[in-house]
């Protein structure tokens, strides 16, 4: 009746027990990860949409390093002068 009854339900122990193993493994690629994708800092807003627009990331990075450097330089002009 049924095709897979090789020698009665010997079977059945197998398949239970490569159905836990599965569940398992995929449990533990879903949580194992987590921990360190939470402790990355996140995308720029402009250079997530930048890179899903298929801009090259390198001029992404090079436009970013660039913005980050003007904002440096501006808060280093906010230091008070030693002169007064």
């Amino acid at each position: 009746m049924f095709a897979l009854s090789f020698v009665g339900t010997d079977w059945v122990p197998w398949i239970v027990g490569l159905s836990i193993v599965s569940v398992v493994v995929l449990v533990l690629i879903l949580v194992a990860p987590w921990k360190s994708v939470r402790s990355e800092r996140g995308l720029d807003e402009e250079a997530e949409t930048r890179l899903l627009l298929g801009e090259d990331p390198e001029a992404i990075e090079r436009d970013l390093e660039a913005r980050e450097a003007e904002r440096r330089s501006r808060v280093s002009e906010l230091r008070p002068r030693e002169d007064r």
